[in-house]
């Protein structure tokens, strides 16, 4: 049985398989997101939400991260790590990454994940 961890000043962080995760994420249970960090070696395939709807992020006929990218507009990203990040002012993301934090996916979502609990979704570029 794993115990809880006292909450302290410092930051926790944990690498390792997805059972020594969760055990590490029910020691910190209660601590802020900001200060648990965790790290996958791999990550596990994401279930789809039964009411999710797929949709097209399209901006001038081309999907949100080409069409930005493709403008110019200089876009830090990755290949799914969460870096090419956006935000959300209307609707309902679904959030399928491992990238984000809880507290960040209040406003933000990664651009390359176009899923949304309704048809439309508005993001502040």
């Amino acid at each position: 049985m794993a115990r809880r961890l006292a909450a302290h000043d410092g930051d926790a962080a944990c690498r390792g398989p997805e059972p020594m995760l969760e055990a590490f994420a029910n020691a910190t249970a209660g601590w802020a997101c900001a200060r648990v960090h965790l790290g996958r070696f791999c990550a596990p395939p994401p279930k789809m939400p039964p009411d999710a709807q797929p949709n097209a992020w399209v901006l001038a006929g081309a999907r949100m991260l080409e069409a930005l990218t493709g403008s110019g507009i200089d876009v830090p990203h990755s290949c799914c790590c969460g870096l090419c990040r956006v935000t959300w002012t209307e609707g309902e993301p679904i959030h399928r990454d491992r990238a984000l934090k809880p507290a960040e996916r209040e406003h933000t979502r990664p651009a390359y994940i176009p899923l949304s609990a309704g048809p439309r979704l508005v993001v502040d570029l």
